[in-house]
């Protein structure tokens, strides 16, 4: 609402604020055109971000050459094999410390 009671504000929350898109005194066709062509921007962008998110399913993965996010097993392995080959190189690198700087005989 504005000061005045009469006179209807459309806003839009921005991170720096809001935002005054339309004041609108009265109704009449003319007046909601700035509140129709928000919700087509917004529509028109939701329906882009949908368009960029493939499903991730096998039928996706045939017709789509872009890889569908792994799933929480996959991630879980992943993170295990990284840890192991973690554990392996440290192993591996205090041998070698062991045999190159170990006891001269």
């Amino acid at each position: 609402m504005g000061p005045d009671k009469r006179v209807y504000r459309f806003l839009q929350e921005t991170r720096y604020g809001r935002k005054v898109l339309a004041e609108i005194g009265q109704t009449s066709p003319r007046s909601s055109t700035p509140v129709t062509k928000y919700l087509a921007q917004r529509l028109l962008e939701r329906g882009a971000r949908a368009a960029r998110r493939r499903p991730c399913c096998p039928a996706a993965r045939a017709i789509s050459s872009t890889r569908c996010a792994p799933s929480a097993a996959q991630r879980r392995r992943r993170a295990l094999k990284a840890f192991l080959f973690g554990v392996l190189v440290g192993v591996a690198s205090l041998i070698a410390a062991a045999l190159i700087f170990g006891p001269k005989s």
